[in-house]
């Protein structure tokens, strides 16, 4: 399996930045971020989504990066936005094998 590195770095990339706009949504809703303070939660959630990214799109959703480029960095951008559900899905899938 060839792995196309700069396509996994965009996808982590647009995950990083839902991941930001979590938490400056969080901030602007008035909801407390989840990681504080607000410096390591900059980079916590920023870090989190760029996770989220690549694992919504390449293992929860399979997505085919190559036919569907644009939503794909828009799904992982959302999947760096719900971070939390993200990681708390995959690290289910590991155990159902």
């Amino acid at each position: 399996m060839d792995i196309n590195w700069k396509e996994f770095g965009l996808v982590a990339l647009f995950g990083a930045v839902g991941g930001a706009l979590s938490l400056v949504y969080s901030l602007t809703v008035g909801n407390p971020p989840v990681i504080s303070p607000l410096p390591w939660g900059i980079f916590a959630y920023t870090f989190l989504g760029a996770a989220s990214g690549p694992l919504g799109v390449y293992l929860i959703a399979k997505t085919d990066t190559q036919r569907h480029a644009i939503h794909c960095l828009m799904f992982a951008a959302a999947c760096g936005f719900s971070w939390a559900p993200i990681l708390d899905g995959t690290s289910g899938l590991g155990r159902e094998q």
